[in-house]
């Protein structure tokens, strides 16, 4: 059974049987310390509580590797795992060696019943997305990015993907992600990158008409709550 909980923005936990992965956990308010932006929702899981085998960091951008929450992770039991940048990044948050995993494009990996690759992303010189593999299905995470005609090439064929709209910082808009989900054609399309910053935001609503319209199954997720994504499939 994989099962996924949205913690808001771009930040996700994917559990399947007794192995949690988690991705872009965005979990302070540092973004409003240092940009003057605040949340607009609360953090469904305080740092501390939050528990995982693998954490990934598809780019080194505070709402997805956060320097203020992850000094109060269990650093101990989690393993971090993100392109070169991401790497450098959590050594100096004080991540040791030992809970470290390059996870550049074109790398995999495996926890549990779970197989990771870092596949393309348009945002960052080493930004990722993540695909996850698990139960015979095939998970996309874009990850921040750019409208790219390689986006998703590297992941296909996909069953469900989670996908930016937010059209702003770097990513790609609510019209670009439904052109990928067009040409990808998965099974389920959730959208994310929404909801988080007043100033970096949009209504869903288009997206999910337009993949109304293309024949293609969509959803929102709630936020802070397990949604049983292999029943959706």
């Amino acid at each position: 059974m994989i099962q996924v909980e949205w913690l808001g923005q771009a930040g996700y936990l994917i559990q399947v049987n007794s192995t949690v992965i988690c991705i872009d956990p965005y979990l302070s308010d540092c973004v409003f310390e240092v940009e003057g932006m605040p949340r607009l929702i609360a953090p469904p899981v305080t740092p501390a509580e939050l528990r995982c085998d693998l954490l990934v960091t598809t780019h080194d951008h505070m709402d997805h590797l956060d320097p203020a929450a992850i000094p109060e992770m269990d650093r101990q039991s989690i393993c971090f795992a993100g392109p070169k940048s991401c790497i450098a990044h959590l050594m100096q948050l004080g991540i040791g060696s030992d809970n470290l995993l390059p996870f550049d494009r074109g790398q995999k990996g495996r926890v549990g019943d779970v197989q990771l690759t870092a596949v393309f992303a348009d945002h960052t010189p080493d930004s990722i997305g993540v695909l996850i593999e698990a139960e015979g299905k095939r998970l996309y995470f874009t990850g921040d990015t750019l409208y790219n005609d390689d986006l998703g090439a590297d992941a296909a064929p996909v069953d469900a993907l989670f996908c930016c709209i937010n059209g702003k910082l770097g990513n790609m808009t609510a019209e670009q992600a439904a052109e990928v989900a067009e040409t990808l054609r998965p099974k389920l399309v959730i959208p994310n990158h929404f909801g988080m910053f007043a100033g970096n935001t949009v209504d869903p609503s288009w997206f999910l008409s337009e993949m109304k319209r293309l024949g293609i199954p969509s959803r929102t997720l709630p936020v802070g709550e397990y949604v049983c994504i292999s029943d959706l499939l």
